[in-house]
């Protein structure tokens, strides 16, 4: 694998989202373009390179919206990053619709880690110790950076919420767009998308906060 250009990112977080994608326009639309004829039981080889080009390619671009939708608007303005609740003793969102629905999200760290993290952190130097400027003063911490161990598992976090972020995108796509088929309306396709869409949500959800517990947790037991 180290000899090959590609991460296996590339091929969970968008290859996958690609061919979700592109099955998906197929359902919606009817559209043979580039897809194989399931009568079909020796398709070319070339249109199967094509598809996965097509998949792999379209991956990428969705990866951006994506991000934008789940994690700069749904994330970051409803319900905030994972370091600031992390880091209470008790749930910052007053909110118990959020609580009921996003417990596991907006669990906060034991009172006896978090004061490790902030005393730590404080002593070496940082004045605001909330939120994601914590983060972003522990994440490029020349510690955190050279520990190989950490840095592995925090990136097999990045990876799998990037992929679940990018599928409960597609799908919530899916979701909103079979009723307009002009075929069945708000068919069960529809509500089969919308619940798998809700699945990945919730897996995207729980790798985001991994990212910020392990890199909190690790912190604080080198203190």
């Amino acid at each position: 694998m180290d000899r090959l250009p590609f991460e296996p990112y590339d091929f969970f977080g968008y290859l996958s989202t690609g061919l979700v994608a592109l099955f998906g326009f197929k359902l919606i639309t009817n559209c043979p373009l580039f897809f194989i004829d399931p009568a079909q039981k020796n398709p070319e080889p070339f249109l199967i390179f094509l598809i996965l080009l097509f998949s792999y390619l379209i991956g990428q671009i969705l990866a951006t919206p994506a991000k934008w939708l789940l994690e700069d608007i749904f994330v970051q303005k409803v319900l905030k990053f994972p370091t600031p609740h992390l880091m209470w003793d008790q749930n910052p969102d007053s909110r118990k619709i959020m609580r009921f629905f996003f417990s596991g999200y907006l669990k906060p760290l034991p009172k006896q880690v978090q004061k490790k993290v902030l005393s730590k952190a404080k002593s070496e130097g940082l004045e605001n110790s909330s939120g994601e400027d914590l983060f972003l003063f522990l994440r490029f911490r020349d510690s955190i950076r050279n520990d190989q161990n950490l840095m592995k598992r925090i990136q097999s976090f990045s990876n799998m919420y990037g992929f679940n972020r990018n599928l409960c995108f597609v799908f919530f796509v899916l979701a909103i767009s079979i009723p307009f088929n002009g075929l069945k309306g708000f068919s069960t396709h529809a509500l089969g998308a919308f619940f798998i869409s809700i699945v990945f949500l919730y897996r995207y959800l729980k790798f985001f906060r991994l990212y910020s517990f392990e890199l909190l947790n690790s912190y604080a037991g080198n203190s």
